[in-house]
């Protein structure tokens, strides 16, 4: 699986989901190229959806609760509109 999802890029293995995110390269030879990070992996769909949400949460300037709550509602319209592009045993993995 690679599934580019702009700012991150969810790869997987035999067992996990890999979250990675996106990092433009700032210094060295290599300035300015893409490269990808590991965030984590995730046994499950949910628990790497809940962690791309906590980054997400985590670098938002966000100053009130309503502003939150549209964050989580945009992600989880962009999940749902994800998941139904996947394979099912995907999606139920």
């Amino acid at each position: 699986m690679n599934i580019d999802l702009g700012n991150y890029t969810i790869t997987s293995d035999a067992q996990n989901f890999i979250l990675n995110e996106k990092v433009v390269i700032q210094k060295g030879k290599r300035v300015g190229e893409t490269q990808l990070v590991t965030v984590g992996y995730y046994g499950s769909w949910e628990g790497l959806s809940n962690r791309m949400l906590q980054v997400e949460l985590s670098k938002s300037d966000a100053t009130q609760l309503s502003e939150i709550a549209d964050l989580v509602c945009d992600f989880n319209n962009n999940v749902t509109t994800l998941l139904k592009g996947l394979p099912k045993e995907v999606a139920a993995k």
